[in-house]
């Protein structure tokens, strides 16, 4: 995978969410008097991206659990009572990375944290104030895509498999950022992420190469945060990557609700544009 620019302050001025409606909506044509029926991805055709933009998909998550039971997958271990698993599954089983890739891709890791947020994770001084862990996303949210520009994505979407390195400052006194983000002072809970997101079950639309029925390879989008990610505001914003779309951002909004009987209910949204600003006001 091609790497990403340098590093740089970004502003947290949102420009995308507006349109989430405007690329989710499939016109029909309706007659007087009676009801669209229900129609299907053949049907509505392959999905345009908004004038401005190369490449689009939006992601929902919208899953009930209850956090303190264990994920009942063996093999993914460590989940509960927060949304993230232990990593080792995601990387080794998902990404198929032997422990070289993976040590390679933690120290990039940490070294964006250093320059983006001015955190050195191995410093002595801010052990107790900070936790640097590999993660899985628990797959009981049911991250899913529900439309992308340039595919026929299915009424079930495609599967979202989320992992990699995040950085969570636990100082009850919060935490000074410092590189990109100096000046900035955050408060407990706040955490900053690298990874990637693996899409599964994508499936060629009729137009491609090889007919609308077979499988192709997951696409893999890596992401990374530009600004914290506050426990006082659920919303969100990273960079994207992908070897074919280029670079891009995401933005999205994540909602927990308690459902009864220790169950929660996730309520989350994602838009993902290529490139991550509108081509037509540059």
């Amino acid at each position: 995978m091609r790497g990403f620019p340098s590093a740089r302050p970004y502003s947290s001025i949102w420009t995308v969410l507006a349109f989430v409606g405007a690329v989710a909506i499939y016109p029909t044509a309706v007659s007087a008097g009676s009801e669209s029926p229900p129609v299907s991805a053949a049907a509505r055709g392959v999905e345009q991206a908004p004038a401005g933009y190369d490449k689009y998909l939006i992601y929902i998550a919208d899953g009930v659990y209850a956090p303190s039971e264990p994920y009942p997958d063996s093999r993914i271990t460590g989940c509960g009572p927060s949304p993230f698993c232990d990593g080792d599954y995601f990387h080794k089983e998902i990404m198929g990375r032997d422990d070289y890739e993976i040590q390679t891709l933690e120290a990039e890791a940490k070294e964006y944290f250093r320059v983006q947020f001015g955190v050195d994770v191995d410093d002595p001084a801010n052990a107790g104030r900070l936790v640097f862990r590999s993660f899985m996303l628990d797959p009981r949210l049911n991250y899913h895509v529900i439309s992308a520009s340039g595919e026929q994505v299915p009424s079930e979407g495609w599967r979202v498999r989320d992992g990699g390195w995040a950085t969570i400052f636990v100082d009850p006194d919060g935490f000074d950022l410092g590189g990109n983000s100096s000046g900035q002072h955050v408060p407990p809970g706040t955490m900053v992420v690298f990874g990637d997101y693996n899409i599964q079950n994508v499936k060629r639309h009729k137009d491609e190469e090889g007919g609308g029925n077979s499988k192709r390879g997951p696409i893999v989008i890596r992401y990374r945060s530009i600004e914290p990610q506050l426990p006082t505001d659920r919303s969100f914003q990273c960079e994207v990557l992908h070897d074919e779309y280029g670079s891009g951002l995401v933005r999205g909004r994540v909602e927990v609700m308690m459902n009864g009987n220790e169950r929660i209910r996730i309520n989350a949204v994602s838009v993902i544009t290529f490139p991550g600003f509108s081509k037509l006001f540059e």
